[in-house]
């Protein structure tokens, strides 16, 4: 059917099929990014369409947000640092986290406050998946994401994750047997000192972690990193710092009642949380000066996310 016979049963505004299609339509405007931020969104780039089929080319991770760039050379701190680090674990998904987090090692304590040897095997893997969780949310910062990250990255242990999370874990227990020994011979002024400086040893061998670099770990880069960068390294202990007292706390507190040694397993673990997403925050704005000894060639990526 054909000429007239077909425009009798086209409506008015109904194209004939003869017209050339026209241009796509332009992307929609991006959302305000002070809004967003004001919402506690996660930012979004703005869509980058193809001329020629209009299809949006971003990848997923880039439309959902969630995409960690690379980040070539080095990074500004972020607006308001360092005050701004104590607002950092309580964006959001920070407070989900930290209190998901605290119940369930308020669990672990538990069991090993029942079994003390059941509760080692437990807090094992349970410092394998923090350790992951806070190099991944450092690596984050490094490449400029201002926002904590989840537990799903914690459970995405792949084996490079795990060798790399387990060297520290090792690297953390050979620094601190010094300091052991010294409060053993009742030598608490020298523990003290060795503690603090075995953290900030284990805390450039974290920068190389999150950074990439394991060379970090050698001797001499990582006193130089000390050097360059001590107050940023010192806060990135303080995670760890929290998490080793509360052990020693919850160990004198074992004979007490099994609900009075809860409600202080689990007021010290959100401490404790809270401190090791802030230890985190510190860990990555330091890596955000991504050069070993002053060039910008080096780039900051997250092989930690």
């Amino acid at each position: 059917m054909t000429g007239p016979e077909k425009d009798r049963f086209r409506l008015a505004d109904e194209p004939d099929g003869n017209t050339p299609p026209g241009p796509p339509p332009p992307p929609p405007p991006a959302r305000d990014r002070e809004e967003q931020g004001r919402d506690g969104l996660q930012l979004e780039p703005a869509p980058r369409v193809d001329e020629e089929t209009g299809v949006d080319t971003r990848t997923v991770a880039e439309r959902r947000g969630q995409a960690v760039g690379v980040v070539a050379g080095r990074r500004p701190p972020p607006q308001g640092w360092p005050a701004e680090a104590f607002a950092f674990p309580l964006r959001r998904p920070g407070p989900r986290t930290i209190a998901g987090a605290a119940v369930l090692l308020t669990l672990v304590d538990l069991v090993g406050r029942a079994n003390f040897f059941v509760g080692l095997l437990l807090k094992v893997p349970a410092a394998l998946v923090l350790l992951r969780w806070q190099l991944h949310v450092a690596s984050r910062t490094a490449a400029g994401r201002d926002e904590p990250a989840g537990w799903a990255s914690a459970m995405d242990l792949t084996r490079e994750h795990a060798r790399g999370v387990g060297i520290l874990l090792v690297a953390a227990v050979l620094l601190a047997a010094p300091g052991i020994v010294a409060d053993v011979l009742e030598r608490p002024g020298l523990a003290l000192v060795l503690f603090a400086a075995g953290g900030l040893w284990l805390a450039a061998c974290a920068l190389g972690q999150t950074m990439g670099e394991a060379v970090l770990s050698r001797p001499w880069l990582a006193l130089a990193w000390i050097a360059r960068r001590p107050l940023g390294l010192l806060a990135a202990t303080a995670g760890w710092w929290a998490a080793g007292w509360t052990e020693v706390f919850l160990w004198w507190m074992r004979d007490e009642p099994a609900l009075l040694f809860a409600a202080a397993s689990f007021g010290m673990r959100l401490v404790g949380m809270y401190l090791w997403l802030l230890s985190a925050r510190a860990l990555g704005v330091v890596g955000r000066s991504s050069s070993f000894f002053g060039d910008d060639e080096s780039a900051a990526t997250s092989p930690g996310g």
